[in-house]
C-alpha cells in the first residue's frame, strides 16, 4: 500500500546511497546495494537528516489520519487523611505493592508492625544498587560510599493515561475536481453552445470526410 511517508523514506535512502555508496543493514536494500560498515553508517545517517520533503516528488496519501497531540504531567499527590480511598495509591483495600504511603504508615504504626495490614505493605524506597556485590564493585566510589536509596514513585513509577480529547472528529474527503467524463461533458456543452456542434454533427463529419471520400475514390478506381 502506498503511503507518503514510505515514499519519502525510500527516496531519501536512494539519495543518501548515491552520496555514501552504501545502505545500513537495518534499511531495505535495492538490487546491487552494498551494506555500510559502522563508520560509513554514521555518514549515511547524517546525509539522511540533510534531506527534506522538497527533494522528492511524492504524491499525497489518498486516505490519511492526522492527530493533534497535547500532553500534561503532574507529580503524584501525597497520601494523607484527606484523600483516603480517593486515589488508587491511597486505597486501604488495595493489594497493589508498593503503596505510596507505606513508608509513612510503617513509621507511624511502628509499634503495630505485627498487624497483617502493616506487615504486608512494601515500601516504595529502593536501593540504588540491587545487590551488595554491585555496590562493592562500583568504580565511582563516591556513589557507593553510603547505601543510597530513592523513592520509586519519584524515579521509576509513572501512570500514563491516553484518551481522545473530543468525542467527534472532522473528516475531509479528497476527490478529483474534474473527471474524464466531466471533461467530455463540459467540452460537449461548450461546443454545442458556441459552435452548434453535437454528437450527430461529429458523425456527419466523419461520414463526409472519411466514408464518403473512400467511396468516391473507389468509384473512380
Amino acid at each position: 500500500t502506498y503511503t507518503y511517508s514510505n515514499c519519502q523514506l525510500e527516496c531519501h535512502i536512494k539519495l543518501a546511497e548515491t552520496t555514501v555508496g552504501c545502505i545500513p543493514w537495518y534499511l531495505p536494500h535495492g538490487m546491487g546495494s552494498s551494506t555500510c560498515d559502522p563508520w560509513t553508517e554514521r555518514e549515511f545517517s547524517k546525509e539522511l537528516d540533510n534531506f527534506d520533503s522538497d527533494d522528492c516528488d511524492c504524491l499525497p496519501n489518498c486516505d490519511e489520519t492526522k492527530y493533534s497531540v497535547t500532553t500534561s504531567s503532574a507529580s503524584f499527590r501525597n497520601c494523607d487523611s484527606r484523600n483516603i480511598n480517593r486515589s488508587p495509591f491511597c486505597n486501604l483495600t488495595s493489594h497493589e505493592n508498593p503503596q505510596k504511603w507505606s513508608k509513612e504508615v510503617t513509621d507511624t504504626y511502628a509499634n503495630f508492625i505485627s498487624l497483617d495490614y502493616v506487615k504486608e505493605m512494601k515500601t516504595p524506597m529502593r536501593h540504588l544498587y540491587p545487590t551488595k556485590n554491585m555496590q562493592k564493585h562500583e568504580i565511582v566510589t563516591s556513589l557507593s560510599k553510603d547505601d543510597p536509596t530513592y523513592n520509586a514513585f519519584e524515579k521509576d513509577i509513572a501512570v500514563v493515561n491516553i484518551y481522545f480529547g473530543k468525542s467527534t472528529v472532522l473528516e475531509y474527503e479528497r476527490s478529483l475536481r474534474m473527471t474524464t467524463i466531466d471533461f467530455i461533458s463540459s467540452m460537449g456543452g461548450l461546443f454545442g453552445l458556441c459552435l452548434g456542434f453535437s454528437f450527430i454533427s461529429g458523425i456527419e463529419i466523419l461520414y463526409w470526410f472519411i466514408i464518403r471520400l473512400v467511396r468516391n475514390v473507389a468509384r473512380r478506381g
